[in-house]
């Protein structure tokens, strides 16, 4: 049987349900547990928004406005076209409820918390389905719409919690006078992943007699952004405040605890990041929160107060048998190579004393180094110290190698250019400690930086052994190899090899145009005495020409003979007659051709 209660504007339905005693007496009664209030009317986005704008904010009005919301957002979907009509109708009624300082009541915040989930459950199906009907600003107006309005409640007594589908509220009533910590705990967070949260009783104000401690547990980011570049996962956020307080610079941090999955498998690894929410940017930030990983708990650490959330990042690590095979012989043969050259360069004393040898032989056994840490442990997953201590032998070894290479280089540019110039006695022991000097300078200076710009952008990172240690943020060894990137790969080791490539192949270009240059002399001296010279260029092209005519000729000159040296007159006053001294006439076959 169903009974109707009736107030105004709306209606109510439950159940009549009946008990029989022992003695056989009957009793009715109304199964309270499942009224559900129903509107006579529905109210359109523009009339609440001319309400809320319009209206006396008391209590009652207040609460009628949040029936409203919740009975007419029962009917909300994904395919809703004026959702975000109704989203700025509540942030107008926070606003205005704000300013009047008006009494909020337990049922107007579970009316507001019901709106809340109605949007969310239309906002999720949409999702689903790949659309949004929400842009992130929209989204970020119902969760500080939210948080807004759980601060205005009066709490009754000294503590309210009030569970729905999609958020947890708690709230606490504080003595400022002699304050105690404020709670969140795991019982009241009654959802699948839970969490519990701690506010210091130092951060509560000294100049107040009464202060409200609120709690906001929201079961899934639907609402949310995602993490920077979609490169993460967000489970829960806890949101809290003390109300009517901006707490931020807290000398003790306010803790709070996440219960989060470990690595799936031992091919992934996971990444526990504790960041908050930055309302006028909507983008998670990590500044001011320290992140501690204690078996399956994420423990955040945070100096203000806002929406925190754990960022969870699973990185499958890569596995392509073909690229290992092709790896491991490519690395192997070289590896042989090598040290095949060390061996004989080392055991010939001829070899192993001559200055071009012993270069090689550090540039082997740079190379060789580099190739057995490869093919030995840039594979992740593996433990962050031990990673960073491989990448670290790998930059070290690398630079190395191309520093004996420049050494080459030098060396060869010393011979050919400067062919009388000697070489130091200790020229071999000054490369050597440049090379590695300035080698493990660049290393241990990029890995320096990295670690101190780590604790300025990730805080302090606790990770435990019992958790996931095969990964924390690091700016020196990148995610899925234990090699470097982002900074360290360009400042550490990009920059200084692009310097030495750029100076060897100048040094080269060099090399080559003086060896070009040295073997073109008679190419100079061809073009400079016979061809530039008239009276030379003459003789020899218009012999060549007549031997390509198959003739013979004789040159005769009327003073028969040319004299051997020629003055600067002289030649002048050849050239002025245009060589007509030059008789030609064809002789008898068989003669040779002669010139006078």
């Amino acid at each position: 049987m169903k009974m109707g209660i009736f107030t105004t504007g709306y209606s109510a339905s439950t159940s009549c349900e009946s008990i029989v005693t022992e003695d056989g007496t009957v009793y009715a009664f109304l199964n309270t547990s499942q009224l559900k209030e129903i509107s006579c009317y529905t109210m359109t986005a523009n009339d609440l928004s001319e309400t809320v704008t319009t209206m006396h904010y008391t209590t009652t009005s207040i609460q009628s406005v949040t029936d409203t919301l919740n009975s007419v957002s029962a009917s909300f979907t994904s395919s809703t076209t004026d959702l975000a009509d109704y989203i700025n109708v509540t942030a107008t009624l926070v606003r205005n409820t704000k300013a009047s300082h008006a009494e909020v009541t337990p049922r107007s915040l579970a009316n507001f918390m019901g709106f809340v989930d109605n949007v969310h459950d239309a906002v999720d199906g949409s999702q689903q389905h790949g659309s949004s009907m929400l842009n992130s600003r929209q989204k970020l107006t119902v969760v500080a719409s939210l948080d807004d309005f759980a601060s205005l409640v009066t709490i009754p007594g000294d503590r309210l919690t009030y569970s729905s589908r999609s958020n947890v509220f708690h709230g606490q009533k504080m003595n400022c006078s002699n304050p105690r910590h404020a709670y969140l705990n795991e019982s009241m967070t009654d959802v699948d992943q839970t969490a519990s949260s701690i506010i210091p009783a130092s951060a509560f104000p000294n100049n107040c007699r009464t202060a409200n401690a609120v709690f906001l547990f929201h079961v899934n980011a639907t609402f949310f952004a995602p993490p920077y570049g979609n490169n993460g996962k967000i489970h829960n956020v806890l949101s809290l405040q003390i109300a009517g307080t901006s707490l931020k610079g807290l000398r003790e941090p306010v803790s709070h605890s996440f219960s989060l999955s470990t690595r799936a498998s031992e091919k992934d690894f996971v990444s526990h990041r504790c960041a908050y929410l930055d309302i006028l940017t909507n983008e998670w930030k990590y500044s001011g929160c320290t992140t501690t990983v204690l078996q399956s708990r994420t423990t955040c650490d945070c100096d203000h107060t806002t929406n925190f959330a754990v960022i969870v990042q699973t990185y499958p690590i890569p596995n392509s048998f073909a690229l290992d095979v092709v790896g491991y012989i490519g690395c192997g043969t070289s590896i042989v190579g090598l040290i095949l050259v060390c061996v004989i360069h080392i055991t010939f004393k001829k070899l192993r004393t001559s200055l071009v040898s012993q270069i090689h032989i550090h540039l082997s056994l740079s190379l060789l180094l580099s190739y057995v840490t490869f093919i030995t442990g840039v594979q992740r997953p593996r433990p962050h110290v031990p990673c960073m201590t491989v990448a670290a032998v790998l930059q070290f070894s690398l630079l190395s190698a191309w520093g004996w290479m420049s050494v080459e280089c030098f060396t060869m540019y010393k011979k050919f250019i400067y062919v009388f110039g000697k070489m130091s006695s200790k020229y071999m022991l000054k490369s050597s400690l440049t090379v590695y000097a300035v080698s493990a300078t660049l290393t241990i200076s990029t890995i320096l930086i990295s670690l101190l710009s780590e604790k300025a952008i990730y805080g302090e990172w606790h990770p435990r052994m019992d958790n996931d240690p095969n990964f924390r943020p690091s700016l020196y060894i990148s995610d899925r190899l234990c090699w470097l990137h982002s900074f360290s790969l360009y400042c550490g080791f990009l920059t200084p090899i692009g310097i030495l490539l750029t100076a060897n192949v100048l040094g080269f270009a060099r090399i080559a145009l003086v060896l070009f240059g040295s073997r073109t002399e008679g190419v100079f001296l061809f073009l400079l005495y016979c061809v530039k010279r008239s009276d030379v260029r003459v003789l020899w092209t218009t012999k060549l020409l007549r031997c390509f005519r198959g003739e013979t000729y004789e040159v005769a000159d009327k003073q028969s003979k040319l004299p051997t040296a020629v003055t600067s007159n002289e030649t002048s006053i050849l050239q002025s007659k245009k060589l007509d001294t030059i008789e030609m006439s064809p002789s008898t076959a068989g003669n040779h051709e002669s010139v006078s």
